[in-house]
């Protein structure tokens, strides 16, 4: 069962136009072209209601496979739990984290705690 929901834009939407392109036309009448010869033409608030519950991807023998994050942060393919993404660090995680390299090239992470004592730990 696929978590891909039908794309149904509550307003606008997208239609050739001779000579210019593609142009998505809003419900309110504005006319903006999106697509033409030369590229796409896209704005932020054109992904305004993107969420992106699952990516689904071919392999070389045109099956499909799904691939998709649950609640518990588990990374699943064909609805099978794969990698836990809680033993990763994010993004926020990296930035409060000092990251050094050592001659040899190793990598060490130094984190501190709420008493002042220093933890390395090899990256």
């Amino acid at each position: 069962m696929s978590k891909l929901p039908s794309r149904n834009p509550s307003s606008g939407y997208i239609k050739p136009e001779e000579g210019v392109g593609y142009v998505i036309a809003s419900d309110n009448g504005a006319i903006r072209t999106i697509i033409t010869a030369h590229g796409f033409n896209l704005d932020p608030a054109d992904f305004s209601d993107l969420t992106l519950p699952a990516l689904v991807f071919s392999d070389e023998m045109g099956h499909t496979h799904e691939i998709s994050i649950d609640s518990k942060n588990m990374l699943l393919i064909d609805e099978e739990p794969m990698v836990d993404l809680d033993a990763y660090y994010t993004k926020k995680d990296v930035d409060n984290m000092l990251n050094l390299t050592a001659p040899n090239g190793n990598k060490f992470k130094v984190t501190v705690s709420n008493d002042g004592t220093l933890h390395t730990g090899k990256i």
